[in-house]
């Protein structure tokens, strides 16, 4: 298999890697729990907890990174995706900017494409 050849093993890795991926999943299906009904999980513990714990997996995975691997579909992937959600968020919140709301919400929208450009550039 080659996430486990013996070359390319790094423990560390294989650790944060599993653990970001559970928190991240843990918190969004915990999330969602908490939304379809309120208080199922927040009257127990906070779902924000997995979310800070995903943050220290996923920085711990940046650092063990033996290999980076270059995927620029995801990443255009991703931003779009995060574009959207600030889309959406600045278009909700952006209800006193008049006329220059439309601006804002196209602003929003194309910064994570321009983040991940300078990104890409920078190697």
């Amino acid at each position: 298999m080659g996430w486990f050849s013996k070359d390319n093993f790094c423990w560390q890795e294989t650790i944060a890697r599993t653990g970001f991926l559970t928190s991240v999943v843990t918190y969004v299906l915990f999330w969602l729990a908490d939304v379809i009904k309120p208080g199922l999980v927040s009257n127990y513990m906070s779902v924000h907890w997995w979310l800070l714990t995903g943050v220290g997996f996923g920085f711990w995975w940046a650092l063990a990174l033996k290999e980076q691997r270059d995927r620029p579909g995801w990443n255009y992937l991703l931003a779009f995706l995060i574009g959207l959600v600030l889309l959406i968020l600045s278009w909700n919140i952006g209800l006193n900017l008049g006329e220059y709301r439309f601006l804002v919400v196209l602003i929003a929208f194309v910064l994570p494409f321009s983040i991940a450009h300078v990104l890409r550039s920078s190697d």
